[in-house]
């Protein structure tokens, strides 16, 4: 059986892909190296100039990409990467019907259905938030509908937005209320946060005015960052599961962004004891000028 698991950065279930047996290919993509054993092909889609260059990334991952061993699909690659890949979109788009890709999992699938694989595994990939609900998961449907329907097992782990909804028609209030709950307590949670950074970024401020070492401030606000932005990633979770049970935001109102100095993510050791906070610049509702 050729079976192959296509991994996103989800963290609920992206490590679930390193229990695979041997014969099963790994298909990592963009930064998976940080936690992924193995991988038999990988993705890196986005132009050089992404997020202000190397792809949106820092030295150690032009470094993977330079080293990685395995097909590597690219759209921009560098000339000192050997085993860059060109994707083969015209190809794809023949064989599926149309030209429609939205993301770099929707990429994988359509590789291993156009590749003839007996079974797709989808761990990491849970599209849950607005541009991903809007923009990839109908995409990453669609494919996983044209796998099945041509014979292919598609598997899931259990916790998943994907293929995942209540049936028609909808079903008691009770469950759209508690969800309802529970989006108002993170919303506040998120707020909470929110306050608090900005108070260590003027105490920050102050600190560096009158000559003394911020260095506690700045560990102290990598921490709250990084709660800010798991506080998020609940917030959007929780909405899209109102909106798939029918319900709606009474708030409506949208998280706001947070805008900090670039030096604030400047903190020696901490990227060794939290390296999530390498991607902080490129996390939703973070602008770092």
């Amino acid at each position: 059986m050729k079976s192959v698991a296509v991994v996103g950065f989800y963290p609920a279930t992206r490590a679930l892909a390193n229990a695979e047996p041997p014969e099963v290919e790994v298909w990592g993509m963009n930064v998976n190296h940080q936690f992924l054993k193995r991988w038999d092909r990988w993705f890196q889609l986005h132009p050089q100039s992404w997020h202000g260059g190397k792809y949106g990334r820092d030295d150690a991952h032009l470094a993977f990409l330079r080293t990685c061993g395995v097909p590597l699909y690219m759209n921009d690659p560098m000339s000192d990467i050997p085993t860059a890949t060109p994707f083969p979109y015209a190809a794809i788009a023949e064989d599926l019907g149309r030209d429609y890709l939205t993301s770099t999992g929707a990429h994988a699938i359509a590789l291993a259905i156009h590749e003839r694989y007996d079974e797709i595994k989808v761990f990491g990939i849970n599209v849950a938030t607005d541009i991903e609900y809007v923009e990839q998961r109908p995409c990453i449907e669609w494919l996983l509908g044209i796998a099945q329907g041509r014979g292919i097992k598609v598997t899931l782990p259990a916790y998943t937005m994907l293929l995942s909804g209540r049936r028609y028609p909808l079903g008691d209030r009770s469950e759209v209320d508690f969800i309802q709950e529970h989006l108002r307590q993170t919303r506040a949670d998120f707020m909470a946060s929110w306050s608090k950074v900005y108070q260590l970024l003027g105490a920050y401020k102050a600190l560096v005015q009158a000559g003394q070492n911020p260095h506690g401030v700045k560990v102290q606000f990598v921490r709250e960052m990084m709660r800010l932005q798991k506080d998020r990633g609940k917030f959007e979770a929780e909405k899209f599961t109102l909106r798939r049970l029918g319900g709606t935001d009474l708030a409506s109102a949208e998280l706001p962004d947070v805008e900090i100095p670039a030096e604030m993510l400047e903190v020696d050791g901490i990227a060794e004891t939290m390296p999530n906070v390498l991607d902080m610049p490129m996390a939703a509702g973070v602008r770092v000028r």
